[in-house]
């Protein structure tokens, strides 16, 4: 398997904006429940960190938290299940005498609208909801405290890197959702668009579900899975998009790869580095592949809708010289998708006046947008069609080409 599609959720979705902000590659789009980069808490939850309660917790010898409850529990059990349960009401909503949902709620946060549980699940929460290591919590502790992503010693090794995420992303949040708050998804995707533009994300807020429910309520076949999958659907065949390293170490503090961080990119001369890269400190012969230079380029395609059928583009670039050089080719199977292809030419990136498209045998046009990664820095610039959108002109072999242009800056 060369690539993967990821449907991540709440601290699995954290953890996994990690890994990808910490250089994972391989990955061709991902569906993300709940939680991102950013974290906006209520008032309760903000509180419970503020006063580093996990670390106490840790301090006084409890080693994980955990939501059962035995059936035979002693006197100072039931008491502490009596009192979780005052406290459980008044954060969740409505009663029930469930002492597992109780404890919950206190571990966590009001995790789901009871009616949109069914009986039989509410009945056996505590098969799903297992040990928890203190060590966690206190990570997710101090994430909170921040608003965003953070390393376990609470130092700001993710954010600085979110313009690198240029795979197609759907974010869900539960609009009552009482442990993130649905502005957690809001921001990161916020945040994502102003640095990359809006045709690779999706923002989805359900209605009527909180937080978990998004994934195990009695109606989220109907109400939410159909968003997943069309997400999964159209992203299923995009390339997988070029993933700058990050010079960051994770130092996650839960086994997610502590490790020492690479050299600082600020921190190497220029004259080390390649175009678009992130770059140790290399021998001065070796700072210039003679290979040239590598050339990114994203296409956005709608639906193909005028053959039924997927259609194929072929991607050019072509240089003031007059030469051009196939790039690779892009597919528009559905609405939305986003594809990247990349060639290392024996040309200079200043050198390029065009990029061509090239419709590959059939009828019709599906592509929307065409954006150029910029080698000194790394950024996506979109290009700007050469004529109206509705305008193809033919090439000399006969195929339906359209040109589009650098934008002017």
């Amino acid at each position: 398997i060369s690539s993967v599609q990821a449907v991540v959720h709440c601290w699995g979705a954290a953890t996994f904006f990690m890994s990808l902000l910490s250089g994972l590659e391989g990955v061709r789009s991902v569906v993300c429940s709940q939680v991102a980069n950013d974290a906006v808490m209520k008032l309760v939850t903000n509180v419970k960190c503020g006063l580093r309660l996990p670390g106490l917790l840790d301090a006084v010898g409890f080693k994980y938290l955990t939501a059962y409850v035995d059936t035979d529990e002693g006197l100072a059990g039931r008491a502490v299940d009596k009192a979780l349960a005052l406290y459980a009401m008044a954060e969740a909503q409505g009663q029930c005498n469930n002492p597992v949902c109780h404890r919950i709620t206190f571990n966590y946060a009001s995790l789901y609208r009871h009616e949109q549980l069914n009986q039989r699940l509410h009945e056996n929460l505590h098969e799903l909801f297992a040990e928890a290591n203190i060590t966690s919590f206190e990570h997710l502790a101090t994430i909170c405290r921040k608003g965003h992503l953070v390393n376990a010693q609470g130092k700001d090794v993710y954010s600085p890197h979110l313009s690198t995420l240029t795979m197609p992303i759907l974010f869900l949040s539960g609009e009552e959702n009482q442990c993130y708050l649905k502005e957690s998804t809001q921001r990161t995707y916020d945040a994502l668009v102003a640095a990359n533009g809006d045709h690779l994300y999706k923002h989805v807020v359900v209605k009527g579900y909180g937080h978990i429910d998004c994934i195990f309520g009695r109606h989220a076949h109907r109400d939410v899975f159909p968003h997943i999958l069309r997400h999964l659907e159209e992203t299923a065949h995009v390339a997988v998009p070029p993933t700058p390293s990050p010079p960051v170490a994770t130092g996650s503090g839960t086994g997610a790869g502590d490790k020492p961080a690479p050299t600082p990119a600020d921190s190497t001369p220029a004259a080390s580095k390649e175009p678009g890269t992130t770059a140790t400190p290399a021998p001065a012969e070796e700072t210039k592949p003679a290979s040239g230079t590598e050339f990114v380029v994203d296409v956005r395609t709608g639906t193909a809708k005028f053959s039924g059928s997927a259609h194929t583009y072929v991607v050019k670039a072509v240089f003031k010289d007059g030469s051009v050089e196939a790039l690779g080719e892009v597919v528009a199977p559905a609405s939305g998708s986003s594809n990247t292809v990349k060639k290392t030419v024996g040309q200079s990136f200043t050198d390029l006046e065009k990029v061509r498209i090239e419709a590959a045998g059939h009828d019709g046009w599906d592509v929307k947008q065409v954006r150029v990664q910029d080698p000194a820095s790394g950024k996506y610039l979109p290009w700007v069609c050469d004529g109206k959108e509705s305008q193809v002109v033919k090439s000399e072999d006969g195929k339906e080409v359209r040109d589009w242009m650098a934008p002017a800056l």
